[in-house]
């Protein structure tokens, strides 16, 4: 089932991890530029990345999709590959940033 989230319901998504889930969460995507630079997007997910990358974040971010009745895949962590990677990359003692 596709859902359509626009900017006021991304707020109550974000509004509700911040609430009811422990620890620090990452917001990318679609959800990030309605949120933030055009209230008017909508998208069919929100992309939650949970900082500490647990398999217990992941599903507590599902659980929380189905307490707000949304289909699990509206919430998505996926990106979390990407941001842990990215964050490993780039945190290398030793390593000078690039000029």
């Amino acid at each position: 089932m596709t859902v359509e989230l626009d900017h006021a319901r991304l707020d109550l998504i974000v509004q509700a991890v911040a609430d009811r889930l422990s620890g620090d969460w990452l917001l990318v995507g679609g959800g990030l530029v309605s949120l933030w630079l055009k209230p008017r997007r909508v998208t069919e997910d929100v992309d939650m990345v949970a900082i500490d990358g647990s398999g217990a974040d992941r599903f507590a971010l599902l659980g929380l999709a189905v307490d707000l009745g949304l289909p699990v895949e509206a919430l998505n962590s996926a990106a979390d590959f990407f941001v842990h990677r990215i964050a490993r990359l780039a945190y290398q003692p030793g390593r000078r940033a690039p000029t």
